[in-house]
């Protein structure tokens, strides 16, 4: 009896996940294809969003250059002194 039970259940188990799959086979291939290359090619474009920004990010380096110091007053503006005596300083090369 044990045994009959476990054909019958794995023969239901059989079913329900192959279902018709012998009469549609066809139509499994596809699909199992379609979702296989959508997530290649979300993978891929991904990959080449985050390889741009990273290329971009160094490109916007070389270009503008990477500064050695960067002075900000946050919130607040400072007195436009503070930017002539840095200029003044023989050390400084460019200010912006």
């Amino acid at each position: 009896m044990k045994g009959t039970r476990f054909n019958a259940f794995k023969n239901l188990l059989r079913f329900v996940i192959l279902g018709d799959f012998s009469a549609n086979k066809l139509k499994y291939i596809l699909t199992i294809t379609g979702i296989a290359l959508g997530i290649g090619i979300f993978v891929a474009v991904e990959t080449a969003h985050d390889t741009i920004k990273q290329s971009f990010r160094q490109t916007s380096g070389y270009v503008s250059g990477t500064p050695d110091l960067q002075v900000a007053a946050g919130q607040f503006s400072f007195d436009e002194e503070i930017l002539r005596r840095v200029e003044a300083n023989p050390m400084v090369a460019r200010i912006s």
